[in-house]
């Protein structure tokens, strides 16, 4: 009797793990371990609507915030409705200030930000 090979595809696509790349906000589900981490970020915004999270290159500040902290926010967290949050992400690269000030107004001026090339 011969033995079936396992396709690589279907492995590859049930694989919780993404590598060195961050989890992102639809595998929330794969991400855990940072709950701790994660009520801390959210009781901070309690009470400031704006939290920056900082740490060494490959610390997992991403997967935190994209699977953990976002979902949360997304769901309803400390809001009456789920779409009060206003959440901008970027990667901050050779110049962070315009990262963050293109990001801030994809968020703020959608339209704006669109219509501007």
């Amino acid at each position: 009797m011969k033995k079936k090979k396992a396709d690589p595809s279907a492995i590859l696509s049930r694989n919780p793990f993404p590598g060195l790349r961050p989890y992102g906000e639809g595998e929330a589900r794969w991400f855990f371990g940072r709950s701790q981490e994660t009520r801390e970020l959210l009781d901070r915004l309690t009470y400031h609507r704006f939290v920056a999270v900082i740490g060494s290159s490959g610390c997992g500040k991403s997967s935190l915030v994209r699977a953990s902290l976002v979902p949360a926010l997304r769901a309803g967290y400390n809001s009456t409705t789920p779409d009060a949050w206003r959440i901008a992400t970027l990667r901050p690269g050779n110049d962070p200030i315009s990262s963050l000030a293109g990001a801030l107004k994809e968020v703020l001026y959608p339209a704006k930000a669109s219509s501007v090339g």
